[in-house]
Formats: structure tokens, sequence, C-alpha cells
């Protein structure tokens, strides 16, 4: 086990960071704190900044930065919509639990 441990050391500190950043973006999209859409858009994109700038400390990771950062680009135009349309579900889950529940009526 120590020599598996001692082998991959040097993989965990990317791993960690990625962790963090993955962990804010989920923090910022959950949007406990009711920040309002102009704010939290603004949040998010200091953090895809912020990853930008560090991902080649990411070492062999930092390609899934450029991905993520790619993806949510993509999304963008639609990934706040839940925070300024009342009642509109967050997740594709949650549409589809909505629309679920309407069939069933």
């Amino acid at each position: 086990m120590q020599a598996g441990l001692t082998t991959t050391q040097n993989l965990w500190p990317p791993i960690q960071q990625a962790y963090i950043w993955l962990h804010q973006a989920a923090h910022l999209l959950a949007n406990a704190e009711q920040r309002d859409v102009t704010t939290l858009q603004q949040e998010y994109q200091v953090l895809l900044e912020t990853m930008t700038q560090h991902q080649d400390e990411l070492g062999v990771l930092a390609p899934a930065v450029t991905h993520f950062c790619k993806v949510t680009a993509s999304y963008w135009d639609g990934l706040f919509q839940c925070y300024q349309v009342k009642d509109l579900p967050r997740t594709n889950n949650d549409l589809e639990q909505y629309f679920g529940t309407a069939r069933h009526v």
C-alpha cells in the first residue's frame, strides 16, 4: 500500500485542486445564497478565469480544464435561466420529473 501511495503522491495535488474548483462551481450554481443572476454570472466567470490561469499547475489534468471551460461556454446562455425564470427546474432531471408529474395527473 505504501508503495502505491508513494508512486501516486504527485498526482494527488492536481486532483485536489480540480476537486476544489468543481466543488466551487457546484456551490455557485446551487445558489444557496440567492445571489442575483448578474452577481452569480460574474462570480462564476471569475472561477473560470482562475481555473484557466492555473490549469497548467494540474499537469495531465490541464486538458480537463480546457474541456470544462469549453462546455461551460457552450451552455452559458442557458446556464443561468433557472435563476431568472420563476419555478424553472435547475437540471434536466428536475425538468423530467416536472413533466413526469404532469403526465400522471
